[in-house]
């Protein structure tokens, strides 16, 4: 090998290795990203709805009747 036809072997490993450690890391990210948007949807999410529905029933049992 020459240096014209893109470098030695060795830097070629190191440059492909390094690109696989940056590709797992980013992978990771994105799987703990949807593991925070699962346990948000179905841990908080029904929370919140049922906090949402309750407040609008205590509302609408307050309503003053109309004359």
């Amino acid at each position: 090998m020459t240096a014209e036809d893109g470098g030695s072997t060795l830097s070629k490993l190191i440059t492909w290795f390094v690109i696989a450690v940056i590709a797992l890391l980013a992978i990771r990210v994105a799987f703990m990203a949807v593991g925070v948007g699962l346990f948000l949807l179905f841990r908080v999410g029904p929370l919140v709805l049922l906090g949402y529905l309750l407040w609008r029933a205590w509302r609408w049992l307050q309503k003053k009747p109309v004359d």
